[in-house]
């Protein structure tokens, strides 16, 4: 994969979304939200694909929740409003019907058996999701928005390392999107396993 041999993992970090359990999965559980949401979902993905190449950003859901407005033509709050009813709260109880990757729960454990630290370092906010995969007891759950940026940009991957007190060198970072994941932690010198879920 083009990287340095010999250095020692300390601690995996994973990706969340398409990572942990199949995307196909939660949107199949979802797919009532989703269409009856429909002009809000696109909105909102399209800003935060946007938001992934701007800089300086000082309050990530101040900007989003305006640029949805505008894509919307609503009023700010509103469409702020809107993204925590249904993105933030509301998408995340349909995830009680979605089970993790065949072996994910055994992995995990056999890491933690072995003293490997390990946490998720996802785009959103990740804790409840989390609890209704039944995946618990990761030493580090984290999100990308606390840094006002989104992955592949350095502050989310430095901000994990610096959370966990683990040089970048020596944390491995899990992840399905390879322009995300994959570049985004191989810039700030952390070592990178893509997951794919076939051969490309």
């Amino acid at each position: 994969m083009g990287q340095q041999r010999g250095r020692s993992v300390q601690a995996i970090l994973f990706d969340l979304d398409g990572t942990l359990y199949p995307n196909h999965q939660a949107v199949r559980c979802a797919w009532p939200l989703f269409v009856r949401y429909k002009s809000l979902f696109l909105a909102f993905r399209e800003v935060r694909s946007c938001v992934r190449n701007m800089r300086p950003i000082y309050d990530l859901h101040a900007l989003q929740a305006q640029m949805v407005a505008e894509k919307l033509q609503i009023a700010p709050e509103v469409a702020r409003d809107l993204i925590d009813e249904v993105i933030y709260t509301r998408l995340i109880a349909p995830f009680s019907g979605v089970k993790t990757f065949k072996g994910t729960l055994r992995a995990l454990t056999m890491l933690r058996d072995r003293g490997v630290v390990t946490g998720v370092l996802s785009d959103l906010p990740p804790n409840e999701k989390l609890e209704h995969l039944g995946l618990l007891g990761f030493d580090y759950v984290l999100t990308s928005e606390t840094t006002n940026y989104l992955k592949p940009n350095p502050e989310p991957f430095l901000y994990a390392a610096e959370q966990l007190t683990v040089h970048a060198e020596n944390i491995m970072y899990v992840g399905n999107h390879y322009q995300y994941d994959i570049l985004g932690a191989r810039a700030v010198g952390m070592l990178t396993a893509h997951h794919v879920r076939r051969k490309q």
